[in-house]
């Protein structure tokens, strides 16, 4: 039983069957193109999907070579985690966004002859999820370690939930990470196309599908899909088959956008922002702490806290 972060409601338990468990894992195998030979290290905590599935048994299920650190070695100390990429020459790994803004911390202050001794050409693809992605954040990291070998299309942005096992979308290896303008004007970054046994569709607020390019709420069908939640006798999907995610976003040419969950959707004037957009914008004054924001909307007004 495999929990759902509970982001919007109370956490709610996922009976992960082994067909479900092994057929994800097939997708992921098969859209990664990783081989044998190709050694990969996480830190993520083994009780998360994203640690036990995406690091974890990927690599059981691949063959591959799997450096395996806690979750305290980063935190303590994120360079160290570069470093062990750069000695052991790693080829992949999974992380959350938040580990790209902690990491930029360190990197800022780090000695110039400490980052020169780093080699990260062996890296070919970072799968990047579980929360938003700050896009700004992301380019400055790549940009501080452009000089280490790091090459800018490492990052795979990606999209799933504990209903599905783990991945839902992904971009793929080597390939270019789009970002483009949202409906709402924002800037948002694409997480690759859905993995060919999901169907994806988009729903408005009004009930409609949604066209091209258009915000709606993500729906699912088919592919590694839990049928119910644990010990609940509600089904999970609706009558044909869909399951109504919580998170909105868009398509567009294929390829999948998120913007937010519907209860971080704050209304302007009849348009759709997200909590995450104005903490990213508050983040980026020199005298706020990165990530010690939090933004809501209460009775029409939006409300700021952030520590400085």
């Amino acid at each position: 039983v495999q929990f759902s972060s509970g982001s919007t409601s109370f956490p709610k338990g996922v009976p992960i069957t082994h067909e479900n468990l092994a057929a994800n894992l097939r997708m992921i195998i098969r859209h990664d193109y990783r081989t044998v030979d190709e050694r990969v290290t996480s830190w993520l905590p083994l009780y998360h999907d994203m640690g036990l599935i995406g690091g974890l048994l990927t690599c059981l299920a691949a063959g591959n070579d799997l450096l395996l650190s806690q979750p305290a070695s980063f935190l303590m100390d994120p360079l160290g985690w570069l470093e062990l990429i750069s000695s052991e020459r790693v080829a992949g790994s999974v992380i959350p966004n938040f580990s790209i803004d902690y990491a930029l911390k360190s990197l800022k202050s780090a000695d110039a002859d400490d980052l020169k001794r780093l080699d990260l050409s062996s890296v070919q693809g970072i799968y990047l999820g579980s929360e938003p992605i700050n896009i700004p954040n992301v380019e400055q990291f790549l940009d501080i370690l452009a000089p280490c070998g790091l090459r800018r299309d490492v990052f795979m942005p990606c999209y799933g939930m504990a209903e599905t096992v783990l991945i839902v979308a992904s971009v793929a290896r080597g390939q270019k990470v789009s970002v483009i303008t949202a409906p709402n004007g924002q800037p948002a970054i694409s997480v690759g196309r859905p993995l060919s046994e999901f169907e994806v569709r988009l729903r408005a607020e009004d009930g409609q599908l949604c066209g091209e390019g258009e915000l709606g709420e993500i729906e699912l069908r088919g592919g590694s899909l839990a049928p119910s939640y644990f010990l609940d006798d509600r089904p999970l999907r609706g009558d044909d088959g869909f399951y109504a995610t919580g998170d909105l976003g868009f398509q567009k040419e294929g390829e999948l956008f998120i913007t937010g969950r519907i209860n971080d959707r704050i209304k302007v004037n009849g348009q759709s922002f997200f909590s995450g957009d104005f903490e990213q914008a508050v983040e980026r004054l020199g005298f706020i702490r990165p990530g010690r924001t939090a933004v809501i909307q209460s009775q029409g007004r939006i409300v700021v806290l952030a520590e400085v």
